[in-house]
């Protein structure tokens, strides 16, 4: 199963909608909810590849959005693929002379 997931992301990498992944991911996973300036039909793209489900929480009358086991796996791979700069290096670029 998760070699079919892994095959499933390197594809899906390949995709225009995997360039919108990280902002919407990150907020899906901190907040549920979706970036204000999210692209409808990318949010769609996604909820029919089986990443991300929509909940609609009628008590509340709010909508939420929460990712699916197969879009956890996917953000695990995104995240830890992702390469962060140290502190160092961040601080070294403040000191660029420009």
């Amino acid at each position: 199963m998760k070699k079919k997931l892994d095959n499933e992301y390197e594809e899906f990498l390949k995709t225009e909608v995997s360039t919108y992944f990280e902002e919407i991911g990150s907020e899906i996973s901190q907040f549920k909810s979706i970036p204000k300036n999210a692209d409808k039909i990318v949010i769609e793209k996604l909820i029919y590849s089986g990443l991300i489900k929509r909940i609609e929480d009628e008590e509340n009358q709010r909508v939420y959005y929460v990712l699916t086991k197969k879009g956890k796996h996917f953000w695990k791979n995104y995240v830890l693929s992702k390469n962060i700069m140290t502190k160092q290096e961040l601080d070294k670029l403040d000191d660029l002379p420009f």
